[in-house]
């Protein structure tokens, strides 16, 4: 039920499933978002695998403690060691002897013996010349500095080189440093206001002028904007009501519940918003 969720939810937002290890009481994900979208992913998994598992065992209640927690790798120098890591946790826990005979894991996938479509293995595989190389990698067990850093009490938002782990901090405005430890996301260097309103217009095909004044023809495009602008820009709720004309800022976060409602439950809505959020990640990276 789980795996079927995380297909679903991976479909839906479009990230990239390269690894994960299901334990008794928690699990571990290697994910690659190519949208800022990590806490949504994360949310809706857990929120949606909740209430079926609550429906399907016939009990009510939140199933998960607490909030994940998201670390960014640096890939070059730790991604072969997260991955290794995340595979060997039923051997670390005395489940199994060798993680090819763990059932709730991806090892399988990497090894061949399970196909799944929708599991991104290419990228890790890609490193070894053939599955036997993976598999003597993960045979020589967790390296003493990855060990040492998922066994602190207090994980850092980051792991990789010195350097790397400065640039990325040194990316974030003040008021998101700490946020760090909780939404790896927040890394992502924060859009420009006007250069989401100009992709929300070309999508729509209307023009600034109608997009920032209220008007029954254009209520779409006016709620989308605030929303994408509020979590891509991270536009404080003044500055939208300054910019969208006829809002005060009190109704602004009305407005974005509406639009969060709104995406969920209509999928033309859903499917407008993701592509918006395709339009403008493209657009930042020159594609």
């Amino acid at each position: 039920m789980f795996l079927k969720t995380l297909l679903e939810v991976s479909t839906l937002f479009k990230i990239e499933v390269h690894g994960y290890c299901l334990m008794d009481n928690h699990y571990h994900l290697l994910l690659k978002t190519p949208y800022p979208n990590l806490s949504k992913v994360m949310r809706h998994l857990s929120s949606l695998y909740t209430l079926r598992f609550n429906r399907a065992t016939n009990r009510d209640g939140p199933l998960f403690r607490g909030r994940y927690k998201a670390i960014l790798i640096e890939v070059n120098t730790y991604l072969l060691r997260v991955s290794r890591y995340i595979h060997l946790n039923p051997i670390e826990a005395k489940i199994v002897e060798h993680p090819v005979n763990f059932h709730w894991s991806s090892y399988k996938e990497y090894m061949g013996v399970r196909q799944s479509s929708w599991m991104h293995t290419s990228f890790i595989m890609d490193f070894f010349k053939a599955e036997k190389n993976y598999d003597e990698f993960i045979s020589e067990g967790i390296d003493l500095e990855t060990s040492n850093f998922y066994n602190r009490s207090q994980l850092a938002p980051v792991i990789g080189k010195a350097k790397f782990i400065v640039d990325k901090i040194r990316n974030l405005k003040n008021e998101y440093k700490v946020s760090t430890q909780s939404d790896v996301n927040l890394i992502k260097k924060l859009l420009n206001i006007d250069d989401i309103a100009v992709a929300v217009i070309n999508y729509f095909n209307i023009t600034m002028k109608e997009l920032k004044f209220s008007g029954k023809n254009n209520h779409s495009a006016r709620l989308l904007a605030m929303y994408l602008i509020r979590n891509m820009a991270q536009a404080s709720h003044q500055k939208i009501s300054e910019d969208f004309t006829g809002i005060k800022r009190v109704s602004v976060s009305a407005a974005l519940i509406k639009c969060r409602r709104w995406i969920d439950t209509d999928l033309d809505a859903k499917e407008q918003y993701l592509r918006l959020v395709q339009i403008i990640e493209e657009s930042q990276n020159g594609i």
